[in-house]
């Protein structure tokens, strides 16, 4: 049981961030700056719903997944599996800091894609 506390801390941690910085983002402060630190959250959502609407013939069958929850589902293994893996406390945020910048590189990547492909 002792050996589970550490990455259920861990990925209670990450959904917390993720659960704050969306709702910090939607709520409390919509800016084009809060909105982007926010999307790298709601990344892995976007994943989903391009999946499933690949998978169906329905193109808006997709949208129907509610964005939070599988963010923070996400952010909440993404947390556990770093905390479990990575002993050291600081080497495991460093990993997170470092998952969080791809994903915020990636959903930068994909607003320019889709930008240049609506011109």
């Amino acid at each position: 049981m002792k050996q589970w506390m550490r990455p259920l801390i861990g990925g209670v941690f990450s959904a917390v961030i993720d659960g704050f910085a969306i709702l910090f983002a939607v709520r409390i402060a919509p800016n084009l700056i809060t909105l982007f630190l926010a999307a790298a959250f709601s990344l892995p959502t976007y994943f989903v719903q391009t999946v499933t609407s690949i998978f169906t013939s329905d193109p808006r069958a997709g949208e129907t997944f509610p964005v939070f929850s599988i963010s923070l589902l996400f952010w909440f293994l993404a947390g556990s599996t770093i905390s479990y893996l990575v002993k050291i406390n600081k080497a495991a945020i460093i990993w997170w800091l470092w998952l969080y910048g791809a994903m915020l590189l990636l959903s930068l990547l994909i607003f320019v894609l889709k930008l240049i492909l609506s011109l």
